[in-house]
């Protein structure tokens, strides 16, 4: 029941957006792995049971976008994460307006 908790409430928005590379869950999978089979080497096992991939939680209908990274990851190059996340902000910022029958927050009309 917690952790059921703890996952409603970390998806409790109207559009998710996930990094490409990130995972998304309530435990890691060494903390998975140590409960299932109180073995943390087992952990690549645990994540590929839970699905907390982007890919996997796009193909799931968990999260609404996957923001690409710039190459190298996005903690490598702050400016090119920024560049290569635009899109993803701008089309989340126009759907959301459009709901809320608000203008472009790009300044269109």
């Amino acid at each position: 029941l917690r952790t059921a908790a703890a996952a409603r409430a970390l998806a409790t928005a109207n559009r998710v957006l996930m990094m490409e590379h990130a995972i998304y869950g309530v435990i890691s999978p060494e903390g998975a792995a140590s409960i299932l089979w109180r073995d943390q080497g087992r952990a690549p096992d645990a994540a590929t049971a839970m699905k907390i991939t982007a890919q996997d939680l796009m193909r799931l209908g968990i999260i609404d976008t996957i923001v690409p990274e710039a190459t190298g990851g996005a903690h490598r190059d702050r400016a090119g994460q920024g560049k290569a996340g635009e899109a993803g902000d701008e089309r989340t910022l126009d759907h959301t307006s459009d709901h809320l029958g608000l203008h472009s927050f790009r300044g269109e009309p």
